[in-house]
């Protein structure tokens, strides 16, 4: 299954985002990511923006939106340190 073309839209709502803070932007499976010290905390997929939380900020997070997902780039395959943020909160 292929994935749909990141949204434009989002990469730029995310780069803003981030502007002024000390981030490195790489790719990742075509998508934007981006890191502090080689780590992986925020992306754009499709067209959503996914986050790096702890388990309590994630609890939080799922527990406040119910529209916010766990990031499962392949079906079955979960990625449960990163939260899908919902529409409202991009």
């Amino acid at each position: 299954m292929a994935w749909k073309k990141v949204s434009p839209e989002r990469c730029d709502r995310l780069e803003g985002a981030l502007s002024g803070y000390w981030v490195e932007k790489k790719q990742m499976c075509g998508c934007p990511a981006y890191c502090i010290n080689n780590n992986w905390f925020a992306g754009v997929h499709e067209d959503h923006i996914l986050v790096r939380l702890d388990e309590a900020d994630r609890a939080a997070a799922m527990a406040e939106y119910d529209e916010a997902t766990l990031f499962e780039p392949f079906k079955g395959r979960k990625m449960k340190e990163f939260v899908v943020l919902p529409e409202q909160v991009c």
